[in-house]
């Protein structure tokens, strides 16, 4: 198995930061960035599918539409 990680673009320049930690929040599992990508938190490619799956349903007032730009890339 290899292990991966989970970035995400967040700006028009193509910039990254990574996922260190889900919180677990009242309205369900709050993914937390970081843009060190030595912080970002390794994981196996079949949990990495299970942490997108709790990303894709994350909604908050800063992103009503879900967060944009995610994708798990491998290490």
């Amino acid at each position: 198995m290899n292990d991966s990680m989970i970035r995400r673009s967040y700006n028009a320049h193509g910039e990254y930061d990574y996922l260190v930690r889900m919180e677990n929040r009242p309205q369900g599992w709050c993914p937390v960035w970081c843009v060190d990508k030595r912080q970002a938190v390794k994981v196996t490619e079949t949990y990495a599918a299970t942490l997108m799956c709790h990303i894709a349903v994350w909604r908050d007032p800063t992103c009503p539409g879900g967060i944009k730009g995610v994708e798990v890339v491998s290490i």
